[in-house]
């Protein structure tokens, strides 16, 4: 393997977190965990999912992503082509452009009483 195209197909993630409120969340911590590879009878598994570069964070008030362990970032050192850096934008429609929470309420107030 010369490549990142000689893995497999590009998979890209995008994970969209959102605070309803009523209050605010000033630290929002996300973690995500997945196998990188399965056992085969070589010393280096099968790749499942290989990190091409360190994530991205996009929030307003700027952010950190940590990659443990670091030297998981394309162990191989694969050559990246310029077919990998033309992913798809996540489209404008997949955003949400308001708050989408439900609010449920009666017409009228009722009085329930178990015995």
């Amino acid at each position: 393997m010369e490549t990142v195209e000689d893995i497999g197909t590009a998979v890209q993630h995008i994970y969209l977190i959102y605070n309803d409120g009523p209050w605010r969340a000033p630290k929002v911590q996300v973690n995500i965990q997945w196998p990188h590879q399965v056992a085969n009878d070589k010393p280096q598994g099968k790749w499942l999912l290989y990190l091409t570069d360190i994530p991205t964070v996009d929030a307003t008030n700027g952010g950190d992503c940590v990659v443990e362990p670091p030297k998981s970032i394309n162990p191989l050192g694969l050559k990246k082509t310029s077919v990998l850096n033309e992913l798809v934008q996540m489209d404008r429609y997949t955003q949400r452009a308001h708050n989408k929470s439900l609010t449920f309420a009666a017409e009228k107030s009722e009085r329930i009483s178990f015995a």
